[in-house]
């Protein structure tokens, strides 16, 4: 593909979702995922899932995330990268989006862990 889709269009599903849109661009939703969990030199992402710091409460939204990359276990997705505000706030904000990739889904117990494919 020689454009790449326009990280200006990109916005979360709804609020306090981990999947963004692009619409007119992509037609399924992307997780989002944190630059600062990729491993350049491997070209893999991991992210350890746990407790919300509300506890129990938030535990259906981790567990929703996690089946998405279940049901997609070596198959080629589309994802949004973004860099966090602040690396220290759980949950995390988006300062930016990095941009859309193409991604390999390897694992996703006990963390989930994918490799980069190319930017899309």
């Amino acid at each position: 593909m020689s454009s790449y889709v326009n990280i200006n269009l990109i916005r979360f599903e709804y609020r306090g979702s981990w999947f963004a849109e692009s619409p007119g661009q992509i037609k399924e939703k992307m997780p989002v995922m944190w630059e600062n969990e990729y491993d350049r030199k491997t070209h893999i992402l991991e992210t350890w899932l746990s407790k919300g710091l509300d506890g129990d409460k938030k535990l259906g939204k981790y567990q929703k995330f996690q089946d998405f990359f279940k049901d997609r276990i070596n198959t080629e997705i589309p994802i949004v990268m973004a860099m966090a505000k602040d690396l220290n706030k759980h949950p995390a904000e988006v300062k930016q989006y990095q941009g859309v990739y193409k991604v390999l889904v390897l694992s996703y117990k006990p963390e989930i862990r994918i490799r980069f494919l190319s930017q899309i």
